[in-house]
């Protein structure tokens, strides 16, 4: 503004050369500024980055064209190539070209634990294999263990690698934040467990296998709505397994019970009806000798389930928390339903149809997995 071009151009070269660590300029104000130097250094990809950041809420096709110059300008700018990422991501609904950008942004940077968090949710809505998700952890897990959502999808990961024994011992020595309406941690720990527990009876090692089925039951800390249904019902038909295995009739039988009378109690499970953690409230009639409520719950399963994915092409996807659940999960788990209400009621290869199905439209769907035949 005194007109000393020379000094200007000095002061504008030492802030391009600076760290963007911890700068988030949001004044407009702040635009004239960058313009300004990149006016006198329009190399500086420091400054499109910092442009891009103030813009994006008001003007994302403008804010994304700074970002672009900014990688052209500093291509070791990982952070810009995660901005990038978000903005063809939730502006452009482009998942694949998202994940390129921030597949970039961990190539350049693999110390920025939200880099994990947000690539993997990218993975999950492109049903991206799980070898390739497992890779990206490997020999970074000191890094992602600094947010808990990041650590949370390792461990989702490893459970969906089979790897149930080091995802439990993980949790075991994990201490995670809570977060209102946030079912995924609890979540996580009831499959680490039911799958480990899992894991032992089949060994037929019952005591082991009760240890950890009894592990994986998880009081709520809220009534907040779960997609798959309520968690308990399953939780308590497996301890009930292990109790029968072992010869524990009367207990059994009572953990048995212990999943016919969970009830559905949040609104949005009541309008869901019966959901994938149904069955096993159905498996627990069976056992209980009660068929005809077993047969009742795998029939609705079915016909509940035929009636949404007919209605799926045209129907939008509900939003939950604020968080959007991808066309392709939704149908999985539809598919989950009606396969494993077949499978309740014996129908085997249209069981195995539906659950092959599922598994095809989404790998992160566990129990179509663990179910399929």
């Amino acid at each position: 503004m005194r007109g000393n071009s020379d000094q200007a151009l000095r002061h504008f070269k030492a802030a391009a050369a600076q760290s963007v660590d911890f700068i988030f300029p949001y004044r407009l104000g702040s635009i004239k500024v960058l313009s300004t130097a990149l006016k006198y250094n329009p190399t500086d990809g420091n400054a499109y980055y910092f442009k891009g950041n103030i813009l994006y809420e008001k003007q994302p096709e403008v804010a994304i064209a700074n970002w672009e110059k900014a990688v052209v300008q500093n291509p070791e700018l990982s952070i810009a190539y995660r901005n990038l990422g978000w903005g063809a991501n939730y502006y452009y609904n482009d998942i694949p070209k998202a994940i390129s950008y921030y597949e970039k942004a961990l190539s350049l940077n693999r110390n920025e634990a939200i880099y994990y968090a947000e690539l993997c949710n990218l993975y999950q809505r492109n049903n991206t294999p799980i070898a390739t998700r497992a890779k990206i952890f490997e020999g970074n897990v000191d890094v992602v263990r600094a947010r808990d959502d990041a650590h949370v999808w390792l461990i989702e990961i490893l459970i969906l690698s089979g790897q149930a024994d080091r995802a439990v011992a993980i949790l075991e020595s994990t201490n995670f934040a809570y977060r209102e309406g946030e079912t995924s941690v609890r979540n996580t720990k009831i499959n680490a467990n039911i799958l480990l527990g899992k894991q032992y009876f089949d060994r037929r090692d019952y005591d082991k296998a009760l240890e950890y089925f009894q592990k994986a039951l998880i009081t709520r800390e809220e009534a907040v709505a779960d997609r798959l249904g309520e968690r308990d019902m399953q939780v308590h038909y497996f301890i009930g397994l292990a109790h029968e295995a072992l010869g524990n009739r009367e207990r059994a039988n009572e953990s048995f019970r212990n999943s016919v009378n969970q009830e559905i109690t949040t609104t949005q499970q009541r309008s869901l009806n019966l959901n994938v953690m149904s069955y096993y409230q159905g498996l627990s009639h069976n056992k209980l000798g009660n068929n005809d409520q077993a047969r009742r719950i795998f029939e609705t399963l079915i016909n509940n389930a035929d009636r949404d994915l007919q209605a799926a092409a045209a129907a939008e996807v509900g939003v939950i928390f604020g968080g959007r659940e991808a066309a392709n999960e939704r149908i999985s788990r539809l598919h989950t339903m009606r396969g494993l209400g077949y499978k309740g009621m014996g129908q085997l290869q249209q069981a195995k149809a539906d659950l092959d199905k599922a598994v095809e439209l989404s790998q992160s769907n566990l129990w179509a997995q663990v179910e399929k035949l």
